[in-house]
C-alpha cells in the first residue's frame, strides 16, 4: 500500500512524529505531502502560542505580587525568559499570519518551531527554585534564526509571490477578453443571418408602430390645448383675486388713520381733566391753610 493512498487524519499522525523542520523539507517530496505538511506547520505554531500563554500564566501566578520581590524571586528568571519569547513570536505572526489567513503560505520556518518548543520544554520541565541562564543566552540562537528567516521571506518570497500574482491576474483578463470578443462575434454573425430574413416583418411593424405614435401625438396636442384654455381662466382669475387685495390694503390703512386720531383725542382729554383736578386739589389746600 502506498503511503499517500492513506487517509489525511492517518497521514497528518505519521508526520507528526517527525521534528517541524524535517516536516518543513517533506513539502517538495508531493502535492499531498505539501498541503498535510502546511497544515502541521501551522497547527505547530499556534500550539506553539497556546503552550507558551499557559505556562506564562502559571508561572506568574507563583511570582509575589510586588515587583521589588519578584526580582529576586529565583522563578523571575522564567518569566522573563517567556515575555521575551513573546515579543519574538509576535514578530514572527506579523510576518507570516497575514498569508497564512489568506492561504498563500503557511509558517514556512520549521527549524524555528523546533527551537520555539525546546525553549518553552526548558522553562516548563525545570524545577521550581532552579535558576536559568539569562532570556538573552537562551533565546540567542531563535532570534538569529528567526531573523533570519523573517529577512528571506519578505526579501525573496513575497516579491516573487507577488510578481506570479501579477502575471497570473493579467493572462486572466487576456483571456476574459478573449472569450468575450469570440462570444461577440459568434453573436454578430448570427444576428446577420436572421435579420435578412427578419426585414420584412419588420417593415410591417414599423408601419404599424408609426401609426399607433401619430395618433397618440394626436391626443397628446388635444390634451395641451385643454390645459392652456384653463392656464388663461386661472391667469385672470388671479388677477381679480389681485384687485380686491389691493383694495382690501385701502380700506385697512384708512381704518388705522382713524384709529389713531380717535386715541390722541382720548388721551388729550384725560391729560386735560388731570390737570383740572391737581388745580382744584392745591387751591383747596390753600383755603385750608387761611382758615387755620
Amino acid at each position: 500500500m502506498n503511503l499517500q493512498d492513506l487517509p489525511d487524519v492517518v497521514f497528518e499522525k505519521i508526520l507528526s512524529f517527525l521534528s517541524f523542520d524535517e516536516i518543513s523539507k517533506c513539502r517538495m517530496v508531493s502535492r499531498r505531502f505539501d498541503c498535510s505538511c502546511k497544515i502541521l506547520l501551522n497547527r505547530g505554531f499556534l500550539s506553539a502560542e497556546k503552550l507558551r500563554k499557559k505556562s506564562f500564566t502559571a508561572i506568574r501566578a507563583s511570582l509575589p505580587r510586588r515587583e521589588s520581590e519578584r526580582r529576586h524571586h529565583p522563578m523571575s528568571r522564567q518569566c522573563d525568559i517567556l515575555s521575551a519569547l513573546e515579543t519574538r513570536m509576535a514578530l514572527l505572526s506579523l510576518t507570516f499570519s497575514k498569508y497564512i489567513l489568506g492561504n498563500q503560505f503557511c509558517f514556512i520556518p520549521g527549524k524555528v518551531l523546533d527551537e520555539i518548543f525546546e525553549v518553552l520544554h526548558l522553562v516548563n520541565n525545570s524545577r521550581p527554585f532552579t535558576i536559568l541562564p539569562s532570556s538573552h543566552e537562551i533565546l540567542q540562537e531563535l532570534r538569529d534564526i528567526s531573523s533570519m528567516a523573517m529577512e528571506y521571506f519578505e526579501e525573496e518570497i513575497v516579491p516573487k509571490n507577488n510578481h506570479l500574482v501579477s502575471d497570473r491576474s493579467k493572462t486572466s483578463s487576456k483571456n476574459l477578453i478573449s472569450e468575450s470578443s469570440s462570444i461577440r462575434m459568434c453573436g454578430h454573425n448570427k444576428k446577420t443571418k436572421l435579420s435578412c430574413g427578419k426585414s420584412n416583418a419588420n417593415v410591417d411593424w414599423i408601419k404599424n408602430s408609426m401609426e399607433t405614435l401619430r395618433n397618440k401625438v394626436l391626443a397628446n396636442q388635444k390634451v395641451i390645448q385643454n390645459q392652456t384654455l384653463l392656464m388663461r381662466k386661472q391667469s385672470q382669475h388671479i388677477r381679480k383675486l389681485r384687485k380686491q387685495i389691493v383694495e382690501l390694503k385701502g380700506n385697512l390703512s384708512d381704518v388705522l388713520i382713524k384709529l389713531s386720531k380717535d386715541t390722541k383725542y382720548k388721551n388729550e382729554t384725560i391729560n386735560r381733566g388731570g390737570k383740572k383736578r391737581k388745580i382744584v386739589d392745591a387751591l383747596g389746600t390753600k383755603e385750608k391753610k387761611r382758615r387755620l
